[in-house]
């Protein structure tokens, strides 16, 4: 899925497009798709940030007038039915901190089977709500940011490990653990994580 928000770089955005069974296009990502010569399967969106009229005619585009959602909600009643296992988002992050904040919100309560992740270039967000296994290199920091609160957290491969801990804005917060092994578990009984590793790419370029 691809929002308005900053793009990552035109190789990523091509080597999740061919990991993807599905693309969907989120009113101005239309843009990024246009711009990295990736054709989605569906653009929707109010359209108040693309015009319709520069986009290829072969493209199918459903525009939404409604204003009671956002963009991005708009996108995932059109994918819902598809069940994914795994939902990439870019665009998601890093651009206005309101959108931002909505869209973590919006992604808390989705389907939790699904396996749901934002990307820019420089960070990427995990959704954790019971399990997650990430292969990510030693040395690497990595937040547990709670949703507003995880119990029962237990992690390994981190410097400072979780032992069925409670995270939470009143009590202990995980900023800026270090990866010391890898692949790194997060296991939490209850609530929502977002695990967060900043990926430090290049902000400026396409390349």
């Amino acid at each position: 899925m691809i929002l308005n928000g900053p793009p990552v770089t035109t190789t990523r955005l091509r080597e999740f497009a061919q990991l993807s069974d599905f693309i969907i296009a989120a009113d101005g990502g239309a843009k990024t798709c246009l711009e990295a010569c990736i054709k989605p399967d569906l653009v929707i969106g109010d359209m108040d940030s693309v015009e319709m009229t520069n986009l290829p005619h072969d493209w199918k585009i459903k525009p939404i007038s409604d204003q009671e959602t956002t963009d991005f909600e708009k996108a995932l009643v059109e994918i819902h039915p598809l069940q994914p296992t795994r939902l990439i988002v870019t665009g998601g992050l890093g651009g206005r901190v309101d959108h931002e904040l909505t869209n973590l919100l919006i992604a808390s309560r989705l389907n939790p089977e699904w396996s749901v992740e934002f990307h820019s270039n420089n960070a990427t967000i995990y959704r954790c709500l019971s399990n997650l296994t990430l292969s990510l290199p030693v040395g690497d920091t990595l937040s547990l940011v709670p949703w507003p609160e995880a119990g029962g957290v237990t992690t390994t491969g981190l410097a400072w490990n979780l032992s069925r801990q409670v995270l939470s804005a009143k009590q202990k917060l995980g900023q800026s653990n270090r990866i010391t092994n890898s692949p790194v578990t997060i296991m939490i009984e209850s609530g929502a994580i977002y695990v967060i590793h900043p990926t430090h790419l290049a902000q400026n370029g396409n390349n």
